[in-house]
């Protein structure tokens, strides 16, 4: 029984090495790419808001240099006409979501907040680095 456990181990070693060396020893090496990209997008909405926005995860689709984003974006929302007895202050963070068509470095958006229980559509250019 021994003997025989040795024999499957060592016919396994012996498969395994042959068929995981590398069959063209002149082959281009594999290499992983790391890319790092985000985005600042500057969106305004029809009341007092002004939203500075970051691009978050979402669903891209890439065709080319155009790509559409569904997603997520993280935002600093400044109101510049807050009143002080209602609002806490004029700079607050919110989340938004929307769609992102992209062109090389430029950006557009159209972004969806949910402020107070109401949604507020903001428009948004930005720029990609």
């Amino acid at each position: 029984m021994k003997k025989e456990f040795l024999m499957m181990i060592s016919t396994v070693f012996i498969f395994a090495s042959y068929f995981g060396q590398d069959k063209n020893p002149l082959s281009e090496e594999k290499s992983i790419k790391i890319e790092y990209s985000g985005q600042i997008l500057l969106a305004k909405d029809t009341k007092s808001n002004i939203f500075i926005t970051f691009g978050g995860p979402g669903l891209k689709i890439q065709s080319g240099k155009t790509y559409l984003i569904a997603g997520m974006f993280p935002s600093l929302k400044y109101n510049y006409r807050y009143d002080i007895n209602i609002d806490k202050g004029p700079l607050s963070p919110v989340l938004g979501t929307g769609l992102q068509l992209c062109y090389k470095k430029f950006t557009c958006g159209i972004i969806f907040y949910s402020i107070k229980n109401n949604w507020h559509f903001a428009p948004a250019v930005g720029y990609k680095f």
